[in-house]
C-alpha cells in the first residue's frame, strides 16, 4: 500500500504541482487596527480610573469592535 500511495502522490505532484499556502489576512486592515487600539486605550483608562463611565465606554467600544471584525 505504501508504494501505491507514493506512486499516486508522485504522479499527482508531477501533473498538478504543489500550491504554496499563503496565510494572508487581507480582511485585517488599518481600520481594524485602529479600532483595536481604541478599544485597548479605553480598557486601560477604565482599569486605571475604575469609573463606571469608563467601563461603559469600554464595553461600547468592545461591542463595536467585535461587530466590525
Amino acid at each position: 500500500w505504501k508504494i501505491t500511495k507514493e506512486c499516486i502522490e508522485q504522479a499527482a505532484e508531477e501533473t498538478i504541482g504543489r500550491e504554496k499556502i499563503i496565510n494572508e489576512k487581507t480582511w485585517f486592515n488599518t481600520e481594524c487596527r485602529i479600532k483595536i487600539e481604541e478599544k485597548a486605550k479605553a480598557r486601560l483608562k477604565w482599569l486605571s480610573s475604575n469609573r463606571m463611565e469608563d467601563e461603559e465606554d469600554y464595553k461600547k467600544l468592545r461591542s463595536a469592535c467585535n461587530k466590525y471584525l
